[in-house]
């Protein structure tokens, strides 16, 4: 078990992660509250949707895109260093191979997930759509968005715990 101290040092030593970490953590937790009808009037279902009860609907996929963002300038800041580092690309990734593999999968679901609302985006401006498509629509947009703080939420601890203190 971690000590408090060694995590406070852990938090202090990779500032950027702690901060990732904790928006991941509001956003999930506000995605789930708002879900689970903690906050907001009642739990999600149509009734509640038109109600106004469309906190989970908004923040996940909303605190994914910004933290997809985060990450494809954060990967091509990690790139850039590498690349002017004295030791080979290659020693670096064998050196952390675990590491290098969630970083590659965090940065490909960041970077897929925001093509994938692109995408998604582009096709609904051709005009309207009927409302079970527009049920899809959200549910992407819930899954994209998942899926960015999931990988995220997975390399920003294994980050703190392996880098940190």
């Amino acid at each position: 078990m971690t000590h408090p101290r060694e995590l406070r040092r852990s938090l202090a030593d990779c500032p950027l992660q702690a901060s990732k970490l904790i928006g991941i953590c509001l956003g999930l937790l506000g995605g789930v509250a708002g879900f689970l009808g903690v906050v907001g009037p009642g739990g999600v279902d149509l009734s509640s949707i038109a109600e106004g009860a469309i906190l989970p609907l908004v923040v996940v996929p909303l605190v994914g895109a910004a933290l997809a963002g985060v990450v494809v300038l954060e990967t091509l800041h990690s790139s850039y260093r590498a690349f002017r580092a004295e030791t080979t690309i290659r020693r670096q990734v064998v050196d952390r191979a675990g590491y290098t593999l969630l970083r590659a999968i965090e940065a490909a679901v960041a970077v897929g997930g925001l093509v994938v609302v692109w995408r998604l985006v582009s096709k609904l401006a051709n005009g309207p759509i009927p409302s079970t498509a527009g049920v899809d629509v959200v549910s992407g947009l819930l899954a994209v968005g998942g899926g960015i703080l999931a990988a995220s939420l997975l390399r920003s601890v294994y980050e703190l715990w392996y880098f940190g203190g």
